[in-house]
């Protein structure tokens, strides 16, 4: 998937890594996508994904969705 941004100047400044963390961790706090997508999204692991959460005192809710994406991810090749 590629996103366009218009050319504002006020995102100038901002590394792509830093939009993307952005828009991974606000759509996980809108319930819009699981934490092992957003990490994906935002293009780190897990790991660095929850402590980016934590940083922005943005509560880490566990559903049903994260355990399925969380098992499928453990089955995975990439996992092994």
């Amino acid at each position: 998937m590629t996103l366009t941004l218009a050319d504002e100047p006020a995102l100038a400044g901002i590394p792509a890594d830093e939009l993307r963390m952005d828009l991974a961790c606000g759509m996980y706090r809108e319930g819009k996508i699981t934490s092992s997508t957003a990490a994906h999204l935002a293009g780190v692991g897990i790991v660095r994904f929850q402590e980016e959460l934590r940083n922005r005192s943005i509560p880490r809710a566990y559903d049903t969705g994260d355990l399925e994406s969380d098992l499928a991810f453990l089955r995975s090749p990439v996992a092994a």
